[in-house]
């Protein structure tokens, strides 16, 4: 009963301190909604200009690798063929 009461005595000091420390609550209730929007959208125009630039890297990367395939087979007719047989047999489920 002894391990019950202190367990229960610190979880009331516990909760007591989150009640009355409320970070975030404070937060949102001394800072203007302007300034909140703003840091929102200062961190959303980040986003998209990192999101962009790896979209464009992902794009020119699968073209180039398209490419390099497509000429590779042109000139060897070979390579496409055994590409094809070693891809199958790595990704056919066992």
């Amino acid at each position: 009963m002894l391990l019950c009461d202190s367990l229960v005595s610190n979880l009331i000091s516990v909760f007591s301190w989150i009640y009355e420390t409320q970070y975030d609550v404070l937060l949102l209730d001394t800072t203007p909604v302007g300034r909140i929007l703003n840091r929102f959208s200062k961190d959303m125009e980040t986003i998209d200009a990192s999101l962009s630039w790896h979209a464009t890297f992902l794009l020119q990367t699968v073209l180039g690798i398209t490419a390099v395939v497509a000429v590779i087979s042109a000139i060897t007719p070979e390579f496409l063929v055994a590409s094809l047989i070693i891809g199958k047999r790595i990704f056919s489920p066992l």
